[in-house]
């Protein structure tokens, strides 16, 4: 077994260690804490992992300075670490998808004794999380599933999204009367694609109308959101957009949240304040796992840049859900697409001071990098395919869209 060293002593990097269990971390890296401690550990300079990178694995566990850290750990030479999947810290009990039982109430530290998983072998499928439990527990990777129809004295971890897999395995362990099967979290199955196919309503469904997509920035106006409601247009609310419901007549049409943090937080708020359909990340099943009236689960593609030609298949993550909601606007055949409250500046600010819960986790400062590109490409893909995507919003600095005056409209 080795230990963790988190890079990040933040919220993220709290998260983390909650996650692993304090007994498996060594410290925390960070620039601006170092020499202090965290959460009972020490907190050591970051380029002090040049000389610790072999003997520890480095976990990076941060949001806001992820790219600097990331180059600073080029710059260093550590050029083998994790990345912490916040989409599973928030997991909590014991969650079922079909026959299979996914485990992961307690931290990896208390699973790791309670099923003996230094004697385990991982079976399934080759993955950051898989790597990353191979090297922390210092254990087996194994790729061929029958193995474990033939040794039934192993303990197994289960990383497969395979449905027909999981459960083959699983009721033969049953039959014989063995356990021994740890099941790490996944949010990509059979049954899952299946839901997503349920999104085909929306193909066309408003071609050739208008739309407003309404941000959150501090330029939001609840004056013109009462005028888009006078007018009846079709809007798109993102996020906690409902934390403005009581000064407003106004409700949107649909309503997206994609962040894991923010889904996390405030899916239930979501659930409860919106009555018309809501359409949200699967990544929600890991810690939300029933999926309600009028709700859609749409798929992101994290690590992979364009412009989805078929919502119900999935979409393009580019840092922000103005561009999962853009390639829905596209499959629904919308004709013109108009920004409202898309400020692009201040991005910690919002419509109101109380958008954020004390204590709540996200992301002050975006990629915005990231965002601008997907915003780009959205731009160029209007226009090649015979919609636009106009922006109205009042002031802010994004000029990748050619700007009306809302007034105007």
């Amino acid at each position: 077994m080795k230990k963790v060293i988190i890079t990040g002593a933040g919220d993220i990097g709290r998260a983390a260690f909650q996650f692993l269990g304090g007994e498996f971390v060594q410290c925390f890296a960070d620039n601006k804490k170092k020499g202090t401690e965290f959460l009972g550990k020490p907190v050591i300079p970051v380029e002090d992992l040049v000389n610790l990178k072999k003997d520890y694995v480095i976990l990076l566990a941060m949001t806001n300075y992820a790219n600097e850290l990331k180059q600073q750990f080029c710059e260093l030479g550590v050029d083998h670490y994790f990345h912490f999947c916040e989409s599973i810290y928030f997991f909590e009990g014991v969650k079922k998808w079909n026959k299979r039982t996914v485990y992961e109430g307690r931290s990896l530290w208390a699973c790791y004794r309670e099923y003996g998983l230094d004697q385990a072998v991982i079976l399934g499928e080759k993955t950051e999380y898989s790597d990353f439990i191979s090297e922390l527990f210092g254990i087996e990777a194994v790729l061929e599933v029958n193995e474990v129809c033939r040794d039934f004295g192993r303990k197994y971890i289960l990383n497969s999204t395979d449905d027909c897999i999981c459960n083959d395995i699983i009721k033969q362990r049953l039959q014989t009367g063995g356990d021994g099967i740890f099941a790490l979290p996944q949010t990509e199955h059979a049954q899952m694609t299946d839901e997503h196919r349920e999104l085909a309503v929306f193909k066309n469904r408003h071609k050739g109308q208008r739309c407003f997509i309404i941000g959150n920035g501090p330029s939001l106006r609840t004056g013109d959101l009462d005028k888009l409601s006078e007018n009846g247009e079709i809007c798109f609310g993102l996020n906690v957009i409902h934390k403005l419901y009581a000064d407003t007549k106004w409700r949107p049409t649909y309503v997206c949240m994609t962040d894991p943090l923010v889904l996390a937080q405030n899916y239930t708020a979501l659930k409860e304040k919106n009555s018309c359909p809501v359409l949200v990340s699967d990544i929600k099943l890991l810690y939300h796992w029933e999926t309600g009236e009028n709700e859609y689960l749409i798929h992101e593609w994290m690590d992979r840049t364009g412009f989805s030609e078929d919502f119900s298949k999935g979409v393009y993550n580019g840092g922000t859900v103005t561009y999962a909601v853009m390639q829905l606007c596209a499959y629904m055949g919308f004709s013109s697409v108009y920004l409202l409250g898309m400020d692009c500046s201040n991005w910690g600010s919002h419509f109101n001071e109380d958008y954020w819960q004390k204590n709540e986790v996200y992301r002050v400062v975006p990629d915005e990098s990231k965002i601008f590109k997907a915003y780009q490409r959205a731009d160029e893909y209007a226009r090649e395919h015979g919609f636009r995507i106009f922006n109205a919003t009042r002031g802010g600095k994004l000029e990748i869209f050619e700007r009306v005056d809302f007034d105007s409209l």
